[in-house]
């Protein structure tokens, strides 16, 4: 495909190619579906989509007191007007993973959202994940061990890679349409800056199940 332009008004053919190609990824069968992005092989400019089954779950299956936050949250996507970011913390096994299918169940019942997770074993840079969330918006972004990305200055720091979330994260914040949950182990492990108020609206921590849930489980 060759694009050229024919006045100095037209888009630089680089620009005009990568519009093409966002706007092709919109309206290709991946919107509004749920899908994983990782990484084929080592170019990180390249990112392989799948689209996954909805989540067999619900609110109604998560043990926690207060589900009030995770309500507002799934309204706000049903709204598409207020953009919203989470981030989860706890131990394994403490509900966090379950916690953000039964929200992804809960948002893929909204008309026209699509929703992508994906895993920091994928090694995506959040900037090019952040630019395919732009592209894909409206947008619920599920990101697992956010830590490992970014990393953190108190332990293993990578500065290049925190540098460049931060400006994405920046822009991601300012659209009203875009909705983000990322989680981690241990918010130490989350760089200050990147966990810091504005960034994320809310921090929510997990802990072991309350023993008054043992019943039900059971």
């Amino acid at each position: 495909m060759f694009v050229v332009g024919e006045s100095p008004e037209e888009l630089y053919t680089i620009e005009l190619t990568n519009l093409l190609i966002k706007l092709s990824i919109r309206n290709s069968g991946y919107y509004g579906k749920f899908l994983k992005f990782s990484q084929p092989g080592e170019t990180v400019e390249k990112v392989k989509f799948k689209i996954l089954p909805p989540p067999n779950l619900s609110l109604n299956d998560i043990y926690l007191k207060d589900k009030s936050d995770l309500e507002d949250f799934v309204e706000a996507v049903k709204r598409k007007n207020q953009g919203l970011r989470y981030l989860f913390v706890g131990e394994p096994g403490t509900g966090k993973t379950d916690t953000v299918r039964a929200i992804i169940a809960e948002c893929l019942k909204v008309d026209g959202i699509t929703v992508i997770q994906v895993d920091a074993s994928s090694g995506i840079p959040l900037n090019v994940v952040f630019e395919y969330a732009e592209i894909f918006s409206p947008v619920l972004l599920c990101i697992d061990d956010i830590d490992i990305l970014v990393g953190s200055r108190d332990y293993y720091f990578r500065g290049k890679e925190l540098s460049s979330a931060l400006q994405a994260l920046d822009g991601f914040v300012e659209k009203d349409d875009h909705y983000l949950i990322a989680t981690t182990n241990d918010r130490k492990l989350v760089d200050f800056a990147l966990r810091r108020p504005g960034r994320f609206d809310l921090i929510i921590e997990f802990k072991e199940l309350d023993p008054e849930f043992y019943p039900d489980l059971v």
